[in-house]
């Protein structure tokens, strides 16, 4: 059986099909895919391994420190630890700078954590200055829950390594002051400290 030739009009049909069909598969290749913030896919993961992690959910959008390129800017996230005092005092927050004046905080201060297991944080934690535990947010107006009536949070230590120096935990909590409610969720960090 004889095969025709095909044409060089047909040709020149089928390799523009051809072209088409590949640079409109590229356009979507060469799309920039941005993270889904209202999804804790954008968030770390929550690891135990000093990976220098922090995020969380804040009125449910992804939360995540922003470094401040400044010259003697301080590690951001951050988090210190002393076993020796108070009964083992953590202090573990993140930052976002909008500029040189302004900043995002969210951070929490604890005493008395000296295993994994988890922690309620209350604004009662505050009149007993020896169990002292709050959380806050601050950004042009500052969200403690120690001084804020009704608040409540939790902490949980997932691993607390005091030889290879690391911690990792998980955290959330809920302030409302003035009539704005701050709604922190899905909170994780894990780093090591000096």
């Amino acid at each position: 059986m004889l095969h025709k030739p095909i044409s060089s009009q047909s040709k020149a049909w089928l390799l523009y099909a051809c072209l088409l069909t590949l640079f409109a598969g590229c356009s979507k290749c060469n799309k920039v895919v941005e993270p889904d913030k209202t999804s804790t896919a954008s968030l770390p993961a929550a690891t135990q391994t000093g990976a220098g992690t922090f995020g969380c959910m804040l009125n449910g959008q992804a939360w995540l420190p922003v470094k401040d390129n400044t010259p003697f800017a301080r590690a951001n996230p951050n988090l210190t630890y002393d076993a020796t005092w108070q009964g083992g005092t953590l202090a573990v927050n993140g930052e976002i700078y909008a500029d040189k004046r302004s900043k995002e905080s969210i951070g929490i201060l604890s005493k008395n954590i000296n295993s994994i297991g988890e922690y309620s944080i209350t604004s009662k934690d505050y009149t007993n200055s020896d169990y002292r535990r709050f959380m806050y947010y601050s950004e042009q107006e500052e969200f403690w829950t120690d001084d804020t009536p009704n608040s409540i949070g939790k902490l949980t230590i997932t691993k607390l390594d005091q030889v290879n120096r690391i911690i990792a935990g998980t955290f959330s909590f809920t302030i409302t002051k003035n009539g704005k409610t701050i709604n922190v969720t899905d909170g994780r960090f894990d780093m090591k400290y000096l």
